[in-house]
């Protein structure tokens, strides 16, 4: 327990976030494609945005510019490993409907009601707060390593596995070579100035709020941007019309920040 919460104190945390400007710089959301180059980038197990935008995963342009340096540098350190992209642009929408879940969730297993500052800084380390969340930025990704059989390199624990603890990116491993593909993805990310949440050692973002306080900028310049926005000015057609129902908020708690 002391050692999670030690791990936790380095996370930056739903509060730090709060105090972050954002002002948008007007720069596209892209498609990154199947396969490009040393990259490659599909949906694996979240697949929520598949009934919006169709396969496309969706990130701003020096974000994908920079994630295909990754995956060269990646190449140069093990020729048999390259970046994998598992997901990018997230629908505000669909980020409200993971947190309110997880706040409930988290709530249930209280046995004393937190505040409502504690509850959400708890629920923020496995689902960002909405408002403050990168994810609807364009700015945030959620990568792994594959080898040239495009098979997954094993960072420690599996993508999106919010039970285990060892999604944490320092929680030590005693798997060697797990440890070591882990942080050479961190080292290679972070060379291309992508901060990491070191509450899920697969995610990174870079020019959103949680970037900006990594790496103590005042201020972020990528803004969320909403489904109706990103369709216009990309030309997507929505591959269903009907938009996710939101569970009822009977909570005090507003999810939305």
């Amino acid at each position: 327990m002391i050692q999670l919460k030690k791990l936790e104190k380095r996370m930056v945390a739903y509060q730090q976030l709060t105090n972050i400007k954002s002002i948008d710089n007007n720069e596209s959301l892209v498609t990154l494609e199947p396969k490009f180059g040393a990259l490659e980038a599909r949906y694996s197990k979240l697949q929520d945005m598949i009934p919006l935008t169709g396969e496309k995963i969706l990130v701003r342009e020096t974000v994908k510019q920079k994630l295909v340096k990754v995956s060269q540098n990646i190449n140069k350190i093990n020729k048999r490993w390259k970046l994998l992209v598992m997901y990018g642009y997230r629908a505000p929408k669909i980020q409200k409907r993971y947190f309110v879940k997880n706040l409930t969730d988290m709530l249930e297993k209280q046995k004393e009601v937190p505040s409502p500052v504690n509850l959400y800084e708890m629920t923020h380390r496995q689902v960002a707060v909405p408002k403050v969340s990168g994810h609807p930025t364009g700015g945030a990704v959620d990568v792994s390593l594959i080898n040239t059989n495009g098979n997954l390199v094993n960072c420690g624990s599996k993508i999106y596995d919010l039970k285990n603890i060892k999604r944490y990116t320092f929680m030590t491993l005693k798997n060697k070579s797990a440890k070591k593909a882990r942080f050479i993805l961190r080292d290679v990310m972070m060379q291309e100035n992508f901060a990491p949440f070191d509450g899920e050692w697969w995610h990174f973002s870079y020019g959103d709020k949680e970037w900006a306080a990594y790496y103590k900028k005042q201020t972020a310049f990528y803004n969320q941007l909403s489904l109706k926005v990103i369709t216009n000015l990309q030309g997507l057609s929505l591959k269903s019309k009907k938009q996710a129902k939101l569970p009822q908020e009977t909570s005090r708690f507003n999810p939305a920040g």
